[in-house]
């Protein structure tokens, strides 16, 4: 009785040690819990972290580009100067390119003029800034017409920027007369970088990309970016040499456009229309 007394002492003993252990293991299960629960808000905490990092640099990116294209607006690079000389080197030289159709203007057809000292009207400037914003906005328009019913377009003709009315005069009369000005080069990159941008919206329309074409004619594209661009070109250039716009004070121009030549079957829209091209014009 003696023996089976010590032994059943010796079992509790060993029943109060195996009861120990299980304690201490539960306590270390829930402290790996824990320890689960916390890594599982620090990585939400770094998930939220850097989305606002990328909103950050988003909006630091567009404040860069805005400054670059103001610091722009005040000094012409050596680079710039070169293919500005390289650009009226190749206006002075005998050209064919393109002839495009035109729509018969109005006998009261209005070009812009310089204002002189006196506020009054001064010599002519040779080129519609009004026609040539609101032109140039209605190519969002005719290249979605364009994706809708899968129409063919004239891309290459398209990439050149010397075949529009607004191409033509900076080529041409604008660039002997003007050339010198920050603005002018800063409009005559802006109109290249547009039609090389609206050129491949049409590559992609001609390839049947339509889904990718349509992505491109969004808000934040290259295509976008490149008309707001140049729309602000044009004001630059016209608050430097004094040009009076119509379509700087008035919401809704009426002035007759030139039809483009590039998709003779699409029909354009007003300029600043649904798609809220060049509002601020």
């Amino acid at each position: 009785m003696t023996e089976v007394v010590t032994a059943i002492r010796s079992v509790t003993d060993i029943m109060g040690e195996i009861s120990a252990a299980s304690n201490e293991q539960s306590q270390g299960v829930s402290q790996v819990g824990e320890a689960v629960t916390q890594m599982d808000q620090v990585t939400q905490q770094n998930a939220a972290l850097v989305e606002e990092m990328a909103a950050a640099a988003g909006s630091l990116n567009g404040q860069a580009q805005d400054l670059v294209s103001t610091v722009a607006f005040f000094k012409l690079s050596p680079a710039d100067e070169q293919r500005a000389q390289a650009r009226r080197a190749q206006a002075a030289a005998p050209r064919a390119h393109f002839a495009p159709t035109r729509v018969a203007a109005p006998a009261t057809k209005a070009f812009g003029r310089i204002a002189d000292d006196s506020g009054h009207g001064g010599t002519s400037l040779g080129v519609n800034l009004d026609n040539a914003i609101q032109s140039h906005a209605n190519w969002r328009a005719r290249l979605r017409t364009a994706v809708a019913k899968r129409e063919t377009l004239d891309a290459d003709t398209l990439f050149k920027d010397d075949c529009c009315d607004l191409g033509e005069w900076l080529y041409g009369a604008g660039g002997s007369k003007y050339s010198g000005k920050p603005s002018f080069v800063n409009l005559l990159e802006s109109h290249r970088q547009f039609h090389q941008e609206a050129g491949k919206v049409a590559h992609l329309i001609n390839q049947g990309a339509y889904e990718e074409a349509e992505k491109q004619l969004e808000n934040n594209t290259g295509f976008s970016k490149a008309s707001q661009k140049l729309g602000t070109a044009v004001i630059q250039l016209a608050k430097e040499l004094k040009v009076k716009m119509a379509a700087a004070s008035a919401p809704k121009a009426a002035a007759p456009v030139r039809q483009a030549p590039f998709n003779s079957a699409a029909k354009p829209k007003a300029a600043g229309g649904a798609d809220g091209d060049w509002e601020s014009f």
